[in-house]
């Protein structure tokens, strides 16, 4: 189990489902699938109000009844049915069993809802390092979030072609290989560890990669629209369902189908052929060239440790605003709001800020301090953390006339672009001398 159950389950129940954990446990069950088997029974505990020997066909049809979904439903009906039968058949003083008669619930058939590009294109400017490898783990290599947690470092092997690849433990702790892009079997090995460790050792639960990537995606969207992506985006290059199966890790592409959104392409020739009345052909789309400098940025940052901090020879830190142990009393004190980092962190929003105006025709902009001052090295500066670093770089815009600051989330900058494309540029290449300086 990756963590304890969220509320005790009703004393008639413990004895119980403590010996069920054990036999799920003893067939080879994963964690994951045990804390929702545990999870089902426990709701249906503080529903019914009885012990298992008193539960009967109308109290699970009532829990039935109030689940939402008809994927939660189908799963939870399992689970009565699994402990039941071993309850039954152990010396638990009941002999029958109240699922007996109960219908399978029809399988559902959800519609594909891969995430847009524009959506993980925009989440991933928003994203820490970490935040972006779990994005990408998902989005390009189909993983699933229990999946993307437990990502190790020793995982990545070398395979015939000699690129690198990625052995995945999934359901049922089948393992499978999946292809890693260069630039994330990098990342994964430089963790020399978990990618993503937890607190207490180990590796997270899953519900940090949901939460963290949840929380950057559109609503509606989560990590597993994000396979649904990669199942799409693969079938449409291979046309090979078996292939994308296998890279899911499913055991039957009926599954597979559920994820793969048939492309555009494949449908239109089908429509054209029917239609029955003259259509203009649409303009073709611009094409908008790639911006440059700052404003493109790699899509993962280095898994490195930090460099220590400079020390004086009596072993105390050395700040960057000092000229040195002996004068350190009289030199000038720097803070974030005039530091050469400041000025840097002003120069590269006034270049991004730019490049969205000019690209995306986008005024409005939302950034996290922190997971910008991650993809432009930002460095903290004296006692200003870098993020205080890079909100001093958007004050500085705002001086200049350049952007009108609005209130946020915290840790967030944002506000409005009152200046146009060129005086952005001019700040920005202002700002640049001025480093250089």
């Amino acid at each position: 189990m990756n963590g304890p159950e969220r509320m005790q389950a009703p004393e008639a129940w413990r004895g119980p489902l403590a010996e069920f954990q054990a036999y799920l446990e003893a067939l080879g069950y994963s964690d994951e699938t045990i804390s929702s088997r545990r999870q089902h029974m426990r709701m249906l505990a503080e529903q019914c109000g009885v012990s298992p020997e008193q539960v009967t066909q109308a109290d699970l049809l009532k829990r039935l009844r109030r689940c939402k979904s008809r994927e939660y439903k189908k799963g939870t009906l399992n689970s009565f049915r699994l402990f039941f039968k071993w309850f039954s058949q152990t010396a638990h003083g009941r002999t029958d069993n109240p699922c007996d008669g109960i219908p399978s619930v029809r399988k559902p058939s959800p519609k594909p809802k891969p995430c847009p590009d524009e959506a993980i294109y925009a989440a991933i400017e928003q994203a820490t390092a970490l935040e972006r490898a779990a994005l990408l783990l998902a989005a390009e290599c189909g993983l699933r979030r229990s999946e993307i947690a437990q990502v190790h470092s020793r995982d990545v092997v070398c395979d015939s072609s000699g690129h690198r690849s990625l052995v995945v433990v999934g359901k049922g702790d089948k393992q499978r290989i999946v292809p890693l892009p260069d630039d994330l079997a990098d990342f994964v090995e430089r963790a020399d560890g978990y990618v993503f460790p937890g607190r207490f050792g180990g590796h997270v639960n899953p519900s940090w990669v949901s939460q963290h990537v949840g929380r950057l995606l559109p609503r509606g969207y989560s990590v597993h629209k994000l396979r649904h992506r990669f199942a799409t985006t693969s079938y449409a290059q291979s046309h090979d369902l078996l292939a994308v199966s296998k890279a899911l890790g499913h055991s039957s592409t009926e599954t597979t189908m559920n994820y793969t959104a048939l492309p555009d392409e494949a449908l239109r020739p089908l429509v054209d052929a029917a239609t029955m009345t003259e259509q203009t052909e649409p303009a073709p789309a611009p094409v908008q060239p790639e911006p440059s400098g700052a404003a493109r940025a790699p899509r993962l940052a280095a898994a490195g440790k930090t460099e220590p901090p400079k020390r004086h020879a009596n072993g105390k830190i050395h700040y960057s605003y000092e000229n040195g142990h002996g004068e350190r009393r009289k030199a000038p004190k720097r803070t974030a709001a005039n530091s050469t980092e400041t000025i840097r962190a002003a120069m590269m929003l006034a270049d991004c800020l730019a490049a969205d105006l000019k690209y995306k025709n986008r005024r409005s902009f939302s950034t996290r301090a922190e997971a910008f001052a991650e993809r432009f090295s930002i460095q903290a500066d004296g006692h200003a953390r870098r993020s205080s670093v890079v909100r001093a770089g958007a004050l500085l815009l705002q001086s200049d006339g350049l952007v009108e600051l609005a209130s946020g989330a915290a840790g967030e900058v944002c506000g409005n672009v009152t200046a146009d494309f060129m005086a952005l540029m001019q700040a920005r290449n202002r700002y640049a001398d001025a480093v250089a300086s």
